[in-house]
């Protein structure tokens, strides 16, 4: 099952960071690259760049080449998501609504001024 398909062209779309586990502002090593999210792309992901240990009390941890326990997180961009890219068409739309609302506003306004008048308006303020 796919967390995120990208299509064609997209160009590192995914993000990724290793902190360091406990302390998330330590960032050991981070990135990019684009294509998907799959549970293959994940496991080639962790064979090239972690390793695996198991604790004490049975639970895996990641950790990296010199041993030391990390987590690992992918970043997906919004605008790469179905959800992002329907969200931005739609404040898109509607900043340019806007801006054309205000042009029609400003044209009304100006009906039947004379360009004299109209700059003589636009300097008293």
């Amino acid at each position: 099952m796919a967390f995120f398909s990208g299509g064609g062209n997209m160009k590192k779309s995914i993000g990724y960071r290793i902190t360091k586990r406990g302390d998330f502002s330590h960032v050991l090593n981070a990135g990019s690259f684009g294509g998907c999210v799959d549970l293959e792309t994940v496991n080639r992901f962790v064979s090239a760049h972690l390793g695996v240990k198991v604790l004490d009390s049975g639970a895996p941890v990641f950790v990296d080449k010199n041993g030391q326990q990390v987590v690992l997180t992918f970043i997906i961009d919004p605008l790469f998501s179905d959800m992002g890219i329907l969200a931005k068409r739609v404040h898109d739309a509607q900043v340019s609504f806007s801006a054309e609302e205000k042009e029609r506003e400003l044209a009304d306004l100006m009906a039947g001024m004379s360009t004299d008048e109209i700059i003589a308006r636009l300097k008293s303020n």
